[in-house]
């Protein structure tokens, strides 16, 4: 057990170099260090499966050890993992940037033909109302209604019914 945990430890620092390597790369150089860092991770995981095994087969004294042991090296085989997701990710973004950088360079800018201004919906409905108000203020007589006049335009007619002039002692 103890060689194949040697190699495998060995691999997982392989890795962190190559992922070093990856991160300085050219991007010509991105999909060769990609297919041996994969390559490399199928052997960790090759080899984390055959450790699985002879873990189990260590006498109950050692296979505590040996269990701490080959749990480090699933964590750390996720952890580089992790990195290499996010080493990709990170070229892909500047890659982007670059083609997006090349394309506004080569594209021509144009004045526009004419230029117009969105306004915005509230100023359009506050217009409307305001004439909306100065066409029934014409249409009541063209004169400017003052605060008093308009509520007593809104005042309804008061209505009594027959009996109503002796209980609220209205001159008849």
């Amino acid at each position: 057990m103890e060689p194949i945990y040697h190699q495998t430890n060995k691999l997982v620092q392989e890795v962190q170099h190559l992922l070093g390597q990856y991160e300085r790369a050219a991007p010509e150089e991105i999909s060769r260090l990609e297919q041996q860092i994969s390559g490399t991770f199928d052997l960790i995981s090759e080899k984390i499966d055959r450790l699985e095994i002879l873990v189990n087969k260590e006498p109950p004294t050692r296979r505590q050890n040996a269990k701490l042991r080959l749990d480090q090296l699933k964590y750390d085989r996720q952890h580089l993992d992790a990195a290499l997701r996010n080493l990709q990710y990170r070229h892909r973004q500047r890659a982007e940037e670059v083609s997006e950088r090349e394309q506004l360079l080569s594209q021509s800018f144009q004045a526009n033909d004419e230029a117009s201004i969105m306004i915005d919906h509230s100023l359009t409905h506050h217009t409307a109302l305001r004439n909306t108000h100065k066409e029934v203020i014409s249409s009541l007589g063209g004169s400017v209604l003052t605060q008093k006049a308009a509520v007593e335009i809104q005042k309804p007619p008061l209505v009594f019914g027959k009996g109503c002039a002796k209980v609220c002692a209205l001159p008849v």
